[in-house]
This record gives structure tokens, sequence and C-alpha cells, in this order.
């Protein structure tokens, strides 16, 4: 049992490191040249570019992996950006903005040209919209306002795993003592 505990103690660091969030949206377009339903997508970050007391992170390279996909066309982490990131006092991610041409702390879209950004957050806490310009011959800007994250999704990291399944192995161990 001091083994487990050992193991167990030598584990609670890890879990309390930041880690990598995976956040699922929901978009849609239903103006101008390029319309489509509802389409999911996501983005990977790591929480620990959320500010103390929470704001904003203004910054390109925020995504260690993006999925977006509409109308044909596909873009990940390669080939759009973060513009920005927002979280409140806990941490928690309140919204985001990205797309094809972005700067830190915006994105932005020229008429005519292959572009897009989604702005997407918790519904009632920020502006959701998909906006583009130029895809399937839409020379004007056109935005919509059907997005939404989808409730948090995030993927558990492997310390606390390893201990949830530990804490399991040190319960059978007592409990077969016990008998």
């Amino acid at each position: 049992m001091t083994v487990v505990a050992a193991t167990a103690a030598s584990l609670l660091p890890l879990a309390a490191e930041a880690g990598p969030v995976t956040r699922q949206f929901e978009f849609s377009s239903t103006a101008g040249a390029l319309q489509f339903g509802p389409q999911i997508g996501s983005f990977t970050y790591d929480d620990a570019v959320a500010p103390v007391g929470g704001g904003y992170v203004s910054a390109l390279g925020l995504f260690a992996n993006l999925d977006v996909s509409f109308g044909g066309f596909s873009f990940d982490e390669t080939t759009a950006n973060s513009g920005w990131l927002r979280f409140d006092p806990a941490g928690v991610l309140l919204d985001a903005h990205f797309g094809n041409n972005c700067n830190a702390g915006s994105c932005t879209i020229s008429g005519g040209a292959s572009q897009w950004w989604i702005r997407v957050g918790q519904v009632g806490n920020s502006v959701n919209d998909f906006s583009y310009s130029g895809f399937n011959g839409e020379a004007g800007f056109r935005s919509t306002n059907l997005n939404a994250l989808l409730p948090n999704a995030t993927v558990p990291e492997p310390a606390s795993i390893a201990l949830a399944a530990l804490a399991l192995v040190a319960a059978g161990a007592t409990r077969r003592r016990q008998r």
C-alpha cells in the first residue's frame, strides 16, 4: 500500500499541469454563393495560455490542431491561424477568433479574396459568426450568425487517467485486505 501511495503522490503534480484542450464548434452558412448546413470543426490549444484572472490572448500559433471544412474546402493549423482567444477568470475559454487571414488580435477579409473567419464562443458571451469572401465566386463580404461552441469536450490528460486507474487499484487492494 505504501508503494501505491508513493506512486500516487508522485503523479499529483502532473495532474495540475497545463495540457491540451480540444473544443468542437458548429457553424453553417445561409448567405451568398457559399451555403452549407451545419458543419462540426475543432481546435486544440494549450490551456497554459489562459492569462491569470482571464482576458484576451492575442497571438498567432495558438492552435496545436485545427480542423475546419466547408463547401469542399478544408483548413488546418498550417493553412489557417488564431487571432485571439478569450478566457474567464477561472481559465475557461469564452470565445475564439480564427481564420485564414489573421494577425495577432484580429482576422480580416478582403472582398473577392478567398478568405474567411470564424468567431465562436459560449452562447450569450460572444458574437458568433462565420464570414467569408471569394469562395464559389462570391465577390462581396458575407456573414451569418449560426455558430456555437459545443459543450466542453476536453480530452483528459494522460496523468489524470493514470491517477484514476491507480485509485481503482488501491481501492481494490484495500478491499481485498478487509476480507
